[in-house]
């Protein structure tokens, strides 16, 4: 038997600022919607899978300005694919739209959100190993 498959050529659209994020970012309660204390959020999960005593620690951030920052230097990571990631000031403020008369108080918030981000702490069991890591090891601003 012979098929003929006749197919019609089709564009694929996509959007050039589009990146996926795990699930685990948009549930963990490290990003809220209000201006929480700065106090930490300590989770502890007893098992997971394969993973076992869990413990995820960081500082409260807001789901605006935190998390556009954090979903910035996630996303140079990804497209890097490198652990490391330098950037200039208005790179990021351009990519967030941010007007020239307001770039200043954006940068100090900016500081603010990367000692947040610095606080990240994953730690957890696999294999009678105890594995941790932070969101980041260093950084300069």
């Amino acid at each position: 038997m012979q098929y003929d498959i006749i197919a019609k050529e089709r564009n694929i659209y996509s959007r050039s600022d589009f990146i996926s994020v795990p699930k685990v970012f948009l549930t963990l309660p490290f990003f809220n919607t209000k201006r929480a204390a700065d106090q930490f959020n300590d989770i502890r999960i007893s098992k997971f899978q394969d993973l076992k005593n869990i413990k995820l620690k960081a500082l409260n951030m807001s789901i605006f300005n935190d998390f556009e920052y954090f979903l910035f230097i996630y996303k140079k990571m990804i497209k890097s694919r490198s652990r490391i990631v330098e950037f200039e000031n208005n790179e990021m403020l351009d990519e967030l739209h941010v007007a020239k008369n307001h770039r200043t108080m954006y940068f100090n918030d900016y500081f603010d959100s990367i000692e947040k981000m610095s606080t990240m702490i994953f730690q957890y069991e696999q294999d009678k190993k105890r594995k941790g890591f932070s969101f980041f090891t260093s950084y300069t601003v």
